[in-house]
Order: C-alpha cells, then sequence, then structure tokens
C-alpha cells in the first residue's frame, strides 16, 4: 500500500512541475542591436518569404539586423528597404512592412510574446512545449515588424532551434520549414493590443506539456 502512495505522489509532482513549468515566463533582456555587416542582403521571395508583395515596383532586398543579450545572439530583425504592402497568408492579415527598427522595439515584442504564450498556457488544457521554459529561450528568433490596416504594430517571429542554424542561415535568409520535428515554430503577434493573432509549430511531431485551462485576470 505504501509502495502505491509513493509512486501516485511521484505521479502527482511529475504533474505539478510540468504545469508549473510554464509559469512566470521571462522576456529576453535585450542590450544592443546592430545591422549585418557582411552580405547578409536577400532577395525577398514571396513563395519562401511566406508574404504577398501588394505593392508593385518595389525592391524585395531584405537588410538584416542581429540582436544581444550581453554577448549572446537572441535573433534577426529583417528590414525591407522599401515600404512595403504585404498580407501574411497564413493568418490573411494585412500590413505595411516597417523600414526601421531599434532596440526598444525589438524588446517590447520580447516582452509581449512572453506574455502572451504565458496567458496561452493558462488558458489551453495543453500547450505545445517549444513556448514553454526553458525551450523558449534556446531558440532564434527573425522579426518582421509591420503596422496593420487598423494602425496596430505588430511583428511577425520566426524561430528555429540552435541545432538548425548551419542550414537554416537566419543572418541572411527567411527560415524555411520542413516535416520533422518542433525545432521550429512562428507566430504573429499584435503588440498594441498585446495580442496573438496565429502561431504554427513546424510537425508533425510536436511535444506537449499541460496547461492550466483556465482564465485569469489580464495584467
Amino acid at each position: 500500500m505504501k509502495k502505491i502512495l509513493l509512486i501516485c505522489t511521484t505521479l502527482c509532482v511529475i504533474g505539478i512541475k510540468t504545469v508549473l513549468a510554464q509559469k512566470n515566463l521571462q522576456a529576453h533582456n535585450l542590450t544592443r542591436i546592430s545591422e549585418v555587416l557582411k552580405d547578409t542582403m536577400t532577395v525577398c521571395d514571396d513563395s519562401i518569404f511566406g508574404f504577398k508583395i501588394l505593392k508593385p515596383k518595389v525592391s524585395k532586398y531584405i537588410r538584416f539586423f542581429e540582436c544581444y543579450s550581453s554577448d549572446n545572439t537572441i535573433g534577426w530583425v529583417m528590414i525591407p528597404s522599401d515600404s512595403v504592402q504585404i498580407v501574411r497568408m497564413s493568418a490573411e492579415y494585412n500590413g505595411t512592412m516597417l523600414t526601421d527598427t531599434s532596440l526598444a522595439l525589438v524588446q517590447q515584442a520580447e516582452d509581449v510574446l512572453a506574455y502572451v504564450f504565458e496567458e496561452l498556457a493558462y488558458s489551453q488544457k495543453e500547450f505545445p512545449r517549444v513556448f514553454t521554459a526553458p525551450w523558449f529561450y534556446q531558440f532564434k528568433r527573425q522579426y518582421l515588424f509591420f503596422i496593420s490596416q487598423k494602425g496596430d504594430t505588430c511583428v511577425f517571429v520566426n524561430c528555429t532551434s540552435p541545432e538548425n542554424l548551419i542550414a537554416d542561415t537566419p543572418d541572411r535568409s527567411f527560415i524555411v520549414w520542413y516535416d520533422g520535428d518542433d525545432s521550429r515554430w512562428h507566430a504573429t503577434i499584435n503588440l498594441t493590443k498585446k495580442e496573438i493573432i496565429e502561431y504554427s509549430v513546424n510537425g508533425p511531431r510536436i511535444h506537449y506539456v499541460k496547461g492550466y485551462n483556465k482564465k485569469r485576470k489580464r495584467k
């Protein structure tokens, strides 16, 4: 009997740890941002880039700005050379790409990203593991900022795991997904409203953890 109780207690503790692993997700603390000086200008191919270009006769070249937390690279901001009207094909979300960036803007993206994923963890029965600590911090990001038709500041975040960095070359080309495990994911975030528009995890092999499955007051 004691052995059965011990096993049940152990399983309960494991279950609690699985849920608590999603609590208090903290954002990266960014310290600097700088343009990648090597030849990283890339042509934006509509089908690969994942956006339909609506405004005709514009340059499709993209510049990359590297973002750091101390000496660690967190990700890269992608900046088009022209103000380009776009529609995100998976979300059908219209907007205009920003042609400038700042440390404060990227920090805001990281703050809201951590916030919305923690909110989702509370509301879902189960949740992709990649959006929880410690996995959330391991992924390298690509940020594409745009202004929606309603005037809200939004960001498309495209992510890959450190193991994919050589193959994905996120500092000079758009991260392309492949069938397989959950080593890549993306999300579109409304920074003005602090809401998630859509998210997707590369699959089909996606690991899930338990969520809280309840609502809570917004911060």
